[in-house]
C-alpha cells in the first residue's frame, strides 16, 4: 500500500555521507544462515537473515509504491530476493547494511577516491566541492 503520509511540509536534505556499495547481480538463499549476494566485479557477500529479510520487505514495499499501491502481493512474494537484483547493496560507516534502488542510488551518489575509499573530505562534499 502506498504511504498516506503527507511529507510536503517536511524540510528537504541532501546527502553528503560516503558509503560503500556494489551492484547486486544474483543471490543464493542460504536459509537461516542468510543470503549470499553476488556482486558486480566484487566477491560475493553473505548478509545475515534478519538484515536480508528487512531489505526484501523494503524492496517489496518500494515495488508496490511504484505500482501505485496496486502490485499483486502474491507476485511480489514469489519474486523473493530476485527483486533486489540490479539494485545496490550499501554498507554505511556504522556497519549498517541495506539496499538502494538503482535509480535512487545512481542519481544520488558518485564514485569517490580510489574505488570508494574515503579519501574525499566530507566537509568539501557538504559544500559541493569534489576532487576531480
Amino acid at each position: 500500500m502506498k504511504s498516506s503520509v503527507d511529507t510536503s511540509g517536511w524540510a528537504q536534505y541532501r546527502s553528503h555521507k560516503i558509503v560503500r556499495a556494489a551492484k547486486i547481480t544474483g543471490f543464493t538463499d542460504l536459509g537461516p544462515e542468510g543470503v549470499n549476494f553476488v556482486l558486480e566485479n566484487k566477491p560475493p557477500v553473505v548478509v545475515a537473515r534478519a538484515s536480508a529479510a528487512r531489505m526484501l520487505a523494503g524492496a517489496q514495499e518500494a515495488a508496490n509504491n511504484k505500482a501505485g499501491g496496486q502490485a499483486d502481493p502474491v507476485h511480489l512474494a514469489s519474486l523473493g530476493f530476485s527483486i533486489l537484483v540490479r539494485h545496490w547493496l550499501v554498507s554505511y560507516p556504522d556497519g549498517f547494511i541495506s539496499w538502494s534502488p538503482s535509480e535512487a542510488f545512481e542519481s544520488g551518489y558518485e564514485l569517490v577516491g580510489d574505488q570508494g575509499s574515503a579519501e574525499q573530505d566530507p566537509e568539501r562534499l557538504r559544500h559541493g566541492q569534489h576532487h576531480g
